[in-house]
């Protein structure tokens, strides 16, 4: 949407009529210039597309690490309690 806006806004401010009056290479070089900015746009969001998400996961890994370490923890004292509860020291 965001690129969408800003094609739209460019197209929508640029003055056909004064490139018209410079001439016509002035409106082709105006379509190549929008048609570039497309391109660009393009481009930009296509690499946001794979970015994202990848950065998305390895954030995720990395926020979980503690709470995986943590339950690992737990599991192991676990383990130890129940075993000195079948055969306790005393």
């Amino acid at each position: 949407m965001f690129a969408i806006g800003i094609s739209i806004f460019v197209k929508g401010t640029f003055d056909f009529d004064a490139a018209e009056h410079d001439g016509e290479g002035a409106v082709i070089g105006a379509e190549q210039g929008f048609e570039l900015l497309r391109t660009a746009l393009l481009l930009f969001y296509a690499c946001l597309l794979v970015a994202i998400p990848l950065s998305s996961w390895l954030m995720a890994r990395a926020a979980l690490k503690p709470i995986k370490a943590s339950f690992e923890r737990q599991q192991q004292f676990v383990d130890g309690a129940s075993h000195e509860m079948r055969t306790p020291l005393a």
